[in-house]
Formats: structure tokens, sequence, C-alpha cells
């Protein structure tokens, strides 16, 4: 991040370099850098198209190169106020009071396609550890497998919906305790009930405009599931040294609930 309220983003190689007089035309539609080689690859419209991405964004893009030593590419995107205002609350150290009311950092599952949204919703979560998963199958794969505390869906994934990637969730022992917050860029009236009523656990339009509501609402969710997890345990160890079943009990007890999403 920068001190102007941008964010820039490099793309590296080490390929044959760019001339500074092909430089100029490179993100025009359809132009190719001249080659040696018989085989062109491509169409000459990707660069063309991010640079039309970026700027739609309000951002800028360019190119920095030297033939034999490779290219650069940068974009540069300006933060949403609230991104900004939270990453200024954690330099200021306001945030830590909020941080302390976690007991440890959460491990956070962002299921989102968006690079620009992963970044911005990265600076809100903060100290807590966010893994992203870009389709709804590698949600479905890989979360349960990761231990999350707290699942963030975006509602409109390229290969399925956020909600059928919840459902498949809660159909597995290991996630369906864990709390699910719908996030959604398409907001209507009777949004949040609708989501509710599917089975999520909370929902939040995008962009985030209030990142300190959102992360305490993610912290109480998690923090309601975790106690409810403790209490069962407890429950279950005063059962233990009544029945005299012992310590071999407890412990099959303790991996039956982690399976089911501790």
């Amino acid at each position: 991040m920068n001190g102007n309220g941008t964010t820039e983003i490099t793309v590296a190689d080490s390929g044959i370099g760019i001339s500074s007089q092909d430089q100029a035309s490179v993100f025009d539609k359809f132009y190719q850098v001249p080659s040696s080689s018989p085989v062109r690859e491509g169409s000459g419209l990707g660069l063309a198209i991010a640079k039309r991405l970026v700027e739609q964004h309000g951002g800028k893009i360019w190119v920095e190169s030297e033939p034999g030593r490779g290219s650069r590419f940068t974009f540069s995107l300006p933060l949403p106020t609230a991104v900004l205002s939270e990453l200024e609350r954690q330099a200021s150290g306001s945030g830590r009071e909020d941080t302390q009311k976690c007991l440890q950092p959460l491990n956070v599952a962002l299921v989102e396609d968006n690079p620009s949204a992963r970044v911005m919703m990265e600076a809100i979560l903060g100290t807590h550890h966010v893994t992203c998963f870009d389709t709804g199958a590698a949600a479905i794969q890989e979360i349960p497998k990761a231990n999350a505390h707290v699942v963030i869906m975006d509602i409109g994934l390229p290969d399925m919906s956020g909600t059928n990637v919840m459902k498949a969730l809660r159909s597995s022992k290991r996630t369906r305790n864990v709390p699910m917050i719908a996030l959604s860029a398409h907001a209507m009236s009777g949004d949040r009930e609708r989501f509710l009523a599917a089975g999520f656990d909370d929902y939040f339009s995008k962009p985030i405009t209030d990142s300190s509501g959102f992360q305490s609402a993610i912290e109480r969710l998690a923090a309601n599931a975790l106690g409810i997890h403790r209490r069962r345990v407890r429950k279950y160890e005063r059962h233990s040294r009544v029945s005299g079943r012992g310590h071999a009990s407890l412990t099959h007890e303790t991996d039956e609930l982690q399976d089911s999403g501790t």
C-alpha cells in the first residue's frame, strides 16, 4: 500500500524484454511485440483488457522493461474508504482492544473469485489468518480440511452459487457447525432474510462500509460456535467422571467434536 491510498501489484518475468518503442503500444488492442519466432501466441487482447479493467476501477497500469532483461507490469488501484480506515486503525494501535476480544487469530476461509475484493477483505480482516478460494468446487473440497473457524462466502461465484456451496459444506461433518457469512454485490431488499433462511449465519452487502462491524460479527459468530463446543466437552467430562469410562472415552468424544468443525 502506498501513502496516497492506493495499492500496487507487480508481475515480473525474466523473458526477452520489450523495447522502449514497443512499450508505447503493448496496451493497444491486437498489438503483439515483433518476434523472430514463427509461432504467434495469443490474440494481442490480454493487456488491452487488463488496462480497461484497471481504469474502470480508477487505477493505472504500466510496464517497465529492457530488452534481454525481462519485464515488470504494475497496476495500482485506489482502496475504498472502509479499507483505508481499517488499515489506519490497525497502524495506530487502536484495534488492540478489538483484537483482544478474540482469544487468538481466527482461521477464516474466504470464498471470493475477484482478486481486488480478496485484497480488500484481507486488509479488513487484519490479524486473522485468511485462506482464499476462487471457485465453489475448490471451497467444497478444501475447506473441510482447513480447520476454518468462519467461512465468508461470495454469492456470485463463477462455477456455482455461494448458497449451493454453503449447503454442500453444511452436509459435511467437519463443517456443518462452522459459521458462514454471505456476501453479495447485488444488494436487494429482503436479501438478508433470504440468505439467513437459506442457512447462512449472517449477511453483508459489498463493498463493506463498516469494517469494524464486519470484523465484530465474524468474531462474535466464531466465539459463539467455539463456546458451544467447549460447553459440550465440559458436559462430557462430567459424564465421564460419573460413569467411570475414563480417559479413552473422553478422547473419543473430543475427536468427534473436532470432526464436526471445532
